[in-house]
């Protein structure tokens, strides 16, 4: 039997952290953290978990980047007021830390227009920092996959997320 309550006391920090990175809007962040709990229940009536918090942070990514597509696939305009402060960074002044808001928010608006797997394997690796090796196990694939997926990944964001080429987007759309 699955003892629920030391799992979550042990991993639902870091579930939550990957979530809420990628969604920053608490009630999305919630509610995707529990259905990841609900995809996990569903997953141990029929397997077991050898590492709960890489799986737990996999299933809680997946949900956040289903949601994140979901959110830019239908947002034009509106955007939520609830503001949550971001976290402590070594960015400078206001203008170099505006500069890093908007490249992480069009990270993550990137990120949600790649293939799942492609954007599983980038955000597991390069954001929440898990190996590659780790990334193979959790995501059910060979190491050599898991490299050509975060490559492809890192391919297609790197060109859009250069904050030179923001800077001189922004000047050409003004």
């Amino acid at each position: 039997m699955v003892d629920w309550q030391a799992i979550l006391s042990k991993h639902r920090a870091g579930m939550w952290r990957a979530v809420y990175r990628l969604l920053r809007n608490y009630d999305d962040a919630l509610e995707c953290c529990q259905d990841a709990l609900l995809d996990a229940h569903q997953f141990t009536l029929k397997s077991t978990v050898a590492d709960w918090g890489p799986f737990l942070i996999t299933l809680g990514t997946r949900r956040a980047i289903d949601r994140l597509r979901k959110q830019f696939t239908h947002r034009n305009s509106e955007l939520s007021l609830e503001v949550v402060s971001e976290p402590v960074n070594d960015v400078g002044g206001p203008v170099q830390c505006a500069e890093a808001k908007e490249l992480f928010d069009r990270l993550r608006q990137m990120v949600s227009e790649l293939p799942n797997k492609q954007a599983e394997a980038f955000w597991l690796t390069c954001i929440e920092g898990f190996s590659i090796d780790e990334i193979s196990d959790l995501l059910s694939i060979t190491a050599n996959e898991a490299r050509v997926l975060v490559h492809r990944a890192r391919e297609r964001l790197s060109g859009l997320l250069n904050p030179r080429d923001l800077v001189t987007r922004k000047s050409h759309d003004s």
